[in-house]
């Protein structure tokens, strides 16, 4: 994960999570803590994220030996 990734706003505990993991669960728990997180994300970003990922799997299918 680019810049170390997420932590919780509560506890600071690095939760492991990334930007296609908060797109498929924008409301989540804290695995230490419990506190809830709700994240809001800009629907048209998603959706090129998706995208970018599927050229990506496309590529990488392609090059397959």
């Amino acid at each position: 994960m680019i810049g170390g990734g997420f932590v919780c706003p509560s506890c600071r505990t690095p939760l492991g999570i990334d930007l296609g993991f908060i797109i498929e669960n924008p409301v989540c728990q804290c695995p230490s803590c419990e506190a809830i997180m709700s994240f809001d994300y800009n629907e048209e970003i998603a959706q090129e994220y998706k995208k970018t990922l599927q050229e990506i799997e496309s590529i990488k299918n392609s090059i397959k030996i």
